[in-house]
């Protein structure tokens, strides 16, 4: 119950100037800015694509979402990528952080680093059989002191091709068509007001056999001590708890997003579910949430890996 009422609290506090401003001076998104979180969660990424027939060889990646840093699309500048692209929708990233974190990942691939596991953090997805480094999927020379030098000037430099970072965007104009191999977000899909939107840009920008990898986040976020308070919210309160927010969820479960994947033209590669027995009973769930499936009711959160249709790029 306080985590609710802490909840609605914030909520009204968030229609005055001076709380707004305060909360802008916070904002974060919590994880990227560790160099040893944005190296896990991209060969987690890494892994499981190619665990699914999808290859690890992507030479144009974007990442929706990217947070406090763009940290782990440098990660997959370092594992072979040339092009990569942030999208967000503020500005929760600093330019002049870019470079000291590009260090700290260079060290931790030159140390073959294991894979930071489920102990150092315990929420990150997807969990993998075996943390070891990857050798096996990065035995190219990307490490090289000449592309090393000229990754540190891309990044150093403003308005770099290899290395893009567009806030905010809105549309799928901000990314050429049928541009990129792989697209991928780490808890943000939850996030994202204009879902249908997400998708169909996603399928827009990917070439004939791209590839999506998201893992999206049911859970309530803290908003209630119950992993699926959130649903209990009727949409009046919940609306009026969030309308000044920046950072807020969309509720929507895992059924919503896999119809809008394949409406947009994805194929389902693959769908990890982690499901959950507790939370809260459909009885104390608002309308429509006590008319979801069962399969919705219970999944707390996915690890979706969509295919365009067409051969490989």
């Amino acid at each position: 119950m306080r985590a609710e009422t802490g909840f609605l609290l914030r909520g009204v506090l968030a229609y005055l100037p001076w709380y707004q401003r305060r909360l802008k001076r916070r904002a974060h998104t919590g994880g990227t800015d560790s160099a040893r979180y944005c190296y896990s969660v991209w060969l987690r990424h890494l892994i499981q694509l190619h665990q699914h027939g999808c290859g690890s060889r992507f030479q144009n990646v974007a990442e929706l979402g990217p947070g406090d840093s763009i940290g782990v699309g440098l990660a997959a500048l370092l594992s072979g990528a040339e092009h990569y692209v942030a999208l967000d929708i503020f500005p929760y990233t600093h330019h002049e952080r870019w470079l000291a974190m590009l260090e700290d990942l260079i060290d931790l691939f030159a140390r073959r680093a294991p894979v930071p596991d489920d102990r150092e953090f315990p929420s990150v997805r997807p969990r993998l059989e075996r943390y070891d480094y990857p050798q096996h999927l990065l035995a190219g020379a990307w490490l090289e002191a000449a592309r090393l030098d000229q990754l540190r000037k891309d990044i150093d430099a403003s308005g770099s091709e290899r290395v893009r970072y567009i806030c905010p965007w809105f549309d799928a104009a901000e990314v050429r068509r049928e541009s990129i191999d792989l697209i991928f977000s780490q808890a943000v899909m939850e996030h994202v007001t204009n879902l249908k939107e997400a998708y169909q840009a996603s399928f827009e920008w990917l070439k004939a056999g791209g590839l999506a990898s998201h893992i999206i986040d049911f859970r309530s976020h803290g908003v209630s001590e119950a992993w699926n308070g959130h649903w209990r919210y009727p949409e009046r309160l919940w609306s009026l708890a969030v309308a000044r927010r920046e950072f807020t969820m969309n509720r929507e479960p895992l059924s919503t997003h896999l119809n809008l994947a394949r409406r947009s033209g994805f194929e389902i590669v693959h769908c990890q579910k982690e499901v959950r027995g507790d939370g809260l009973p459909r009885q104390r769930l608002a309308r429509p949430f006590r008319d979801l499936t069962d399969e919705d009711h219970r999944v707390s959160g996915t690890h979706l890996i969509l295919r365009k249709p067409g051969p490989a790029p």
